[in-house]
């Protein structure tokens, strides 16, 4: 699904965010979170990884990750993407280092982009230094939006939050995945 003789996003622009592919057949929707955002600010004493357990409902492709982060405060983070039934990194992107002047979604662009499946367990993972959003309590229940199951949350300091087995929690974490199906195309 590329440009010809190219690749999504164009390779030389990293802030590019179309919401759709580049032949106009697929919506690239932010997932799981939609427009709205988590509530409840979390201050950090140390760098954290935090993260979100999910599986898709429909196949399709992983473009990117998202952070809701505060504003005011210069921050750099890194997001992975693995599949935790294989216990593989499938891509890990740096954002760009920024100050946000208000709280607010950042987001990076994985390339190549990663194709997914249903009924597989995968993670969503950002390291951050200074603070994060949560939904307190959001996930009693697995919950689906946008053809995302989260299940559970997760915080660690271990250096590879997939080696650190973190234990879930019931708090949705501000972070998501860019994705879209493979329908209607």
């Amino acid at each position: 699904m590329g440009q010809a003789g190219g690749s999504y996003p164009p390779a030389t622009q990293d802030w590019y965010c179309p919401y759709r592919d580049m032949a106009g057949a697929r919506s690239v929707t932010p997932s799981w979170w939609g427009a709205s955002a988590p509530v409840t600010q979390v201050v950090l004493s140390a760098t954290t990884w935090i993260g979100v357990v999910l599986q898709f409902t429909a196949t399709g492709w992983v473009y990117g990750a998202r952070l809701y982060t505060p504003g005011g405060q210069a921050m750099s983070a890194e997001a992975r993407f693995y599949n935790r039934d294989a216990l593989a990194r499938l891509a890990s992107k740096q954002f760009a280092t920024v100050t946000p002047v208000a709280a607010g979604w950042l987001q990076c662009w994985f390339r190549p982009r990663i194709a997914v499946v249903t009924g597989i367990n995968y993670v969503i993972s950002v390291m951050t230094e200074h603070s994060y959003y949560r939904t307190n309590t959001a996930l009693l229940v697995p919950v689906t939006h946008s053809s995302i199951k989260f299940f559970s949350s997760f915080q660690t300091t271990a250096i590879d939050p997939m080696l650190a087995n973190p234990t879930g929690n019931t708090n949705a974490n501000g972070v998501d995945v860019l994705f879209s199906t493979n329908r209607g195309g």
